[in-house]
């Protein structure tokens, strides 16, 4: 890949898979692949989340498949320090995440396909299913046709472009019905316990699904929305945060709150959810240990809160 590509794709991977606000891990980072996934069951959870990429960088091949127009080690892309985890990955243009929830229904933020964006949003995007790391530490950089669909329209969509902690989802309408993958199960009446373990699935930054795993509720009393600290990054978006007992949905992933490291968002020296090494001239993830400095918490729309059939 060209210099000029590289760049365009940086620039791509920072501002294209949005979150509004900043995103880091907390303490220790807890994302891990599909392939570190013993649990069965857990692991299918993931053959029904997604992503959405731009139909310009998804090319259709001559034997029925698609692949990726752009993409390079996420190190490069963003000039990641080199111990960054997951530097040494293969990133690729992606917005957000989202998840199945009928085999003609899908769900994810609302701030993700914005009010100004609704009429256009299904035709510039793919909805990608499939892009996890298998066995042998490898994803897949061509998807065939069952892995990839569109959306006709959005059946449902609230986000307050204005900020604040309110309701923020998208329910999208797909245009041929999804087979062979389930549904994901979601709560359909009263929530989550207090401190109830949780964990999420989604794309961050472009690159394969991560599980953010072993996380906890540390704010249940909103009716809209509950708090954890989930580790993620642009393009978590929209993932679902699932019960680790039941492995239900239990919220989207929607925003950060709360005071962050070097809380300045004109700040120069970050990048959303990395911060310069100045020493080094190159890039780390953004860090949260609970304290003073830092009192962030990531926050979910209730799914409750979703008009689903």
């Amino acid at each position: 890949m060209g210099r000029n590509q590289l760049l365009i794709l940086g620039a791509i991977l920072v501002f294209a898979t949005s979150v509004p606000a900043r995103a880091m891990v907390f303490g220790t980072d807890h994302r891990v692949d599909y392939d570190q996934i013993s649990n069965p069951a857990m692991r299918s959870l993931a053959r029904s989340v997604f992503t959405f990429v731009l139909k310009k960088d998804l090319v259709p091949t001559a034997d029925g498949h698609y692949r990726f127009a752009r993409h390079d080690t996420l190190q490069k892309a963003l000039g990641l320090c080199p111990e960054q985890r997951f530097g040494e990955q293969t990133a690729v243009p992606t917005r957000c995440s989202g998840f199945l929830v009928a085999p003609d229904s899908g769900v994810t933020a609302g701030h993700c396909v914005s009010p100004s964006q609704v009429g256009d949003f299904c035709k510039s995007y793919f909805i990608v299913f499939d892009r996890y790391m298998h066995p042998g530490g490898q994803a897949p950089l061509a998807l065939s046709r069952s892995s990839v669909y569109e959306c006709d329209r959005i059946s449902s969509l609230v986000f307050n472009p204005n900020g604040g902690r309110t309701d923020d989802y998208a329910v999208l309408h797909f245009s041929r019905p999804v087979k062979h993958r389930p549904a994901l199960k979601y709560r359909r009446t009263g929530k989550l316990a207090d401190h109830a373990a949780v964990f999420m699935i989604g794309y961050p930054r472009g690159l394969p699904a991560k599980f953010s795993l072993d996380r906890k509720v540390s704010n249940n009393t909103d009716p809209s929305y509950f708090s954890a600290d989930l580790d993620c990054f642009h393009g978590n978006s929209g993932s679902p945060v699932f019960n680790s007992k039941t492995l239900e949905v239990e919220g989207i992933f929607v925003r950060g709150g709360g005071s962050f490291p070097g809380d300045d968002v004109t700040d120069p020296e970050m990048i959303g959810d990395f911060v310069q090494d100045a020493a080094k001239k190159c890039w780390r993830t953004l860090v949260c240990h609970k304290g003073a400095a830092c009192t962030a918490t990531m926050d979910s729309t209730r799914i409750t809160r979703v008009p689903l059939r």
